[in-house]
């Protein structure tokens, strides 16, 4: 049996925009890779009626229900240092998954530095994130 192939993905920050992007890009995935949501199936629906779960045949992973209860209502509507804080921790989930060899590559949605910083981060941007953490 061939073992599957996973590549990594990220909505973003769950306020903004790469929720909406990346339901409509898994809607029409034709990849061999298989997509990883890296934060919560909940978030790429939320506030969608056109969209069902039942329609996608999606994985996640998250270590985020380990370290915080969030409710959807708070991250989503209006973006915020908790969707910011919400948007950091799935990257670094993201991360910690490429160093495992977990996943095969990443994507990675748009996310909002002034409200990762107002969550209390010093956060330059994603990349250099991603260099930090995977020691670059």
């Amino acid at each position: 049996m061939k073992k599957e192939v996973f590549i990594g993905l990220t909505y973003g920050d769950p306020a903004g925009i790469g929720p909406e992007i990346l339901l409509q890009t898994l809607k029409s995935w034709k990849f061999k890779l298989k997509p990883l949501i890296i934060g919560f199936k909940e978030i790429l629906f939320y506030g969608n009626k056109k969209l069902k779960k039942e329609e996608f045949n999606i994985d996640t992973y998250s270590l985020l229900s380990n370290k915080r209860s969030i409710f959807l209502s708070d991250i989503c509507r209006v973006p915020s240092k908790f969707s910011g804080l919400h948007s950091y921790l799935c990257l670094k989930d993201a991360i910690n998954l490429a160093k495992d060899k977990k996943i095969k590559a990443l994507v990675t949605g748009p996310v909002s530095k002034q409200y990762i910083n107002e969550a209390g981060i010093g956060f330059i941007g994603q990349t250099e994130e991603l260099a930090r953490g995977c020691e670059i």
